[in-house]
């Protein structure tokens, strides 16, 4: 019975129908077996739509995640920005605190020398005075050295 299909002849009407269609997009009439392809197409377009929709509801997800990472990460950033205003001047308090503390020993080490004006002097003056070297001797001044020639 499938000869008799693909050799029956068409109309007239039908053949200039279908003059310049390509001949795999023609439909051959074989009606008998396209409801069984039919109910197979329907079982598995079922199962594709099914299966994408298992994949859109998985994008969905992904997604929600994504958004949620890019919040907290932006939440993370203005943490991080709030946190350096906050505490942008402990490190250079820090450093000058230190720097305080060593330049107060440093003066306080200095003893100071009478002067004949006012009693004291200046600590450039007495780290230059003789007895306060860090030999603990008197600075020599140079002499001039006879030959003994």
């Amino acid at each position: 019975m499938s000869d008799e299909n693909k050799s029956k002849p068409r109309d007239a009407a039908v053949e200039k129908e279908l003059a310049g269609v390509p001949e795999e997009f023609r439909d051959d009439g074989l009606e008998d077996d396209s409801e069984v392809d039919d109910q197979n197409g329907e079982d598995s377009l079922s199962e594709a739509l099914d299966s994408l929709r298992g994949d859109l509801e998985a994008a969905k997800q992904d997604v929600l995640y994504a958004k949620a990472d890019a919040q907290n990460v932006r939440r993370r950033a203005e943490k991080d920005v709030q946190d350096a205003r906050n505490y942008a001047a402990t490190g250079f308090a820090r450093d000058i605190l230190s720097v305080a503390d060593n330049l107060g020993r440093a003066v306080d080490s200095v003893p100071t020398v009478p002067r004949p004006s006012d009693g004291t002097i200046s600590a450039a003056d007495a780290c230059r005075a003789p007895g306060l070297t860090s030999t603990g001797t008197a600075p020599a001044s140079p002499a001039p050295v006879k030959s003994s020639g």
